[in-house]
């Protein structure tokens, strides 16, 4: 895949669900053995990983979508435990700052304290790749789409920004089935501290593996990290797999490859269903049968059965549990996004000035879903039909490609989903992967 379609997007547009809920929701900080603590009434933290050095060097960029300033302290953490670096950041109303981490080591990940909300942040690539930092730590962490094939770097990257050590397991399923490496049980992360684990080691030449990871004591932010050429994908992955996946937005046009895959954590085998609505065209439902701790994939394009058109909506339906993935791209690689998971809260934010090519809502329920857009002066109410998706555009067409604007859109019920793309040849190679926003 070449660059012609990343350039717009070298400072990354943030898509800041994971984080969300310091709009919504605020939560006092962990405290840290360092003292990064910034006292207030809406204190809020929020914590980043997979920042690596080489080809997968990335920084984070700090949104203050509040109409005050925000100060915000900052750790830099690394696989050298005990080795930190602390800055504070004073960000202006709806302004944004990136931090490059300094520290001594070869991953690094980041712990910002917010004294106030309205401040997001994510992990950024320097072609564009990006990923919401976490509001909190997990203890269950599901994904797929990570290769460990010869032409791939897959690594998964485990930040513990709390003081005290975190022990966690990690299984894969693959095409060959399930695998439980030695190495890979036990896995000590001292606190305040970063594991880097290049999955290839031991989890050899698959084209897709599914991860499942269980922490045995503490948290941690989880984020899987995959360099193709000079490409990078953010894998966000879930806090547990689901049986419904929406992709309101997969690309079908000419020039450019989609395709769901997807992975089976269970011991029995599962049939998955691809639903597709794509304009007035009538799509067979795509479909395939997974097997136990295994996984499969459904292409979407190039598809005899499905026309070369725009956007296609694809509703993920199985008989289990399972995780699910987009991968997109054109002849010359691709990229890895995890689907949205529904939620109360969306935050979709410009940091490039570029705007998006696209922004869907989603409604994940049977049942009309009320939502509200705010950004600015600007407030939409508006109804989601169940089970279907709307364009934001079409929702608040004064917000027209959200250029430079920051937009919260909220709905009464965890029924809500918000998917989006960047203006790219061809369109809907590079889908934002936003985190739920509680």
């Amino acid at each position: 895949m070449t660059k012609r379609w990343l350039a717009p997007v070298i400072v990354a547009l943030v898509v800041a669900t994971g984080v969300a809920a310091t709009l919504i929701r605020p939560t006092n900080p962990r405290p840290s053995t360092n003292g990064i603590t910034v006292t207030g009434v809406e204190s809020t933290a929020t914590f980043c990983g997979g920042l690596g050095t080489g080809p997968g060097l990335a920084w984070v960029t700090l949104t203050n979508s509040a109409d005050v300033a925000r100060t915000v302290a900052v750790r830099e953490d690394s696989t050298i435990p005990g080795r930190h670096r602390q800055v504070t950041v004073r960000l202006g109303a709806h302004r944004s700052q990136t931090v490059h981490p300094t520290v001594a080591g070869s991953w690094f990940g980041v712990t910002a304290i917010v004294d106030g909300g309205g401040v997001t942040a994510s992990t950024v690539a320097p072609d564009g790749a990006s990923a919401p930092c976490a509001s909190s730590g997990v203890t269950s962490w599901d994904a797929t789409g990570l290769a460990t094939t010869v032409s791939t770097h897959a690594t998964l990257v485990l930040y513990n920004p709390l003081p005290t050590g975190a022990v966690a397991n990690l299984t894969a399923e693959t095409a060959t089935g399930f695998l439980a490496p030695a190495a890979y049980q036990g896995l000590s992360v001292p606190g305040e501290s970063v594991l880097a684990l290049p999955l290839a080691k031991r989890i050899v030449d698959q084209a897709t593996v599914g991860l499942r990871l269980r922490v045995l004591r503490g948290a941690l932010s989880v984020l899987g990290v995959e360099r193709v050429g000079s490409l990078v994908s953010y894998v966000t992955g879930a806090t547990a797999p689901h049986s419904t996946w929406a992709l309101p937005l997969v690309t079908t046009v000419r020039g450019a490859d989609s395709a769901i895959v997807v992975a089976n954590p269970g011991p029995g085998t599962v049939a998955v269903h691809a639903a597709i609505t794509l304009g007035s065209f009538s799509v067979p439902t795509q479909s395939v049968d997974v097997g136990p701790f295994s996984v499969g994939r459904i292409t979407i394009s190039p598809n005899s059965a499905i026309p070369a058109h725009a956007y296609a909506d694809v509703r993920v339906r199985a008989g289990a549990p399972i995780s699910a993935s987009l991968v997109t791209g054109d002849t010359s690689g691709w990229l890895v996004s995890t689907p949205g998971v529904p939620s109360r809260a969306y935050l979709v934010s410009d940091a490039t000035g570029r705007g998006f090519d696209a922004v869907a809502v989603v409604d994940t329920s049977p049942r009309p879903l009320e939502v509200t857009v705010s950004s600015g002066h600007v407030l939409v109410h508006a109804t989601v039909p169940g089970e279907q998706s709307v364009s934001l555009r079409r929702i608040a067409p004064q917000l027209d490609h959200l250029r430079g604007r920051t937009v919260l859109v909220r709905a009464p019920r965890d029924e809500l989903v918000v998917s989006a793309t960047l203006p790219t040849r061809p369109a809907g190679v590079v889908v934002v992967s936003p985190l739920h926003g509680g």
